[in-house]
């Protein structure tokens, strides 16, 4: 049986190496810019929403944006 090919998934921990903030600065950035954390879909324990996004996904680059525009401000 074949796999399928998964994308590659961006965290806020690879958001930490690329800017060089903390993690809880990028996630107070894109709450304030009005992005919530895409719902994972587990029910029970853990989080529920994690900020996490496709790579090469449209959100993926807005994410970016707004953490760019941040960083040189």
């Amino acid at each position: 049986m074949a796999k399928a090919k998964t994308a590659k998934v961006v965290g806020v921990p690879d958001l930490v190496k690329e800017f060089g903030l903390q993690g809880r600065t990028i996630r107070q950035v894109l709450r304030k810019a009005g992005l919530k954390a895409p719902e994972t879909g587990v029910e029970g324990f853990g989080p529920r929403a994690r900020y996490e996004w496709a790579e090469g996904s449209n959100e993926l680059k807005q994410v970016r944006s707004i953490l760019k525009e941040f960083v040189s401000s």
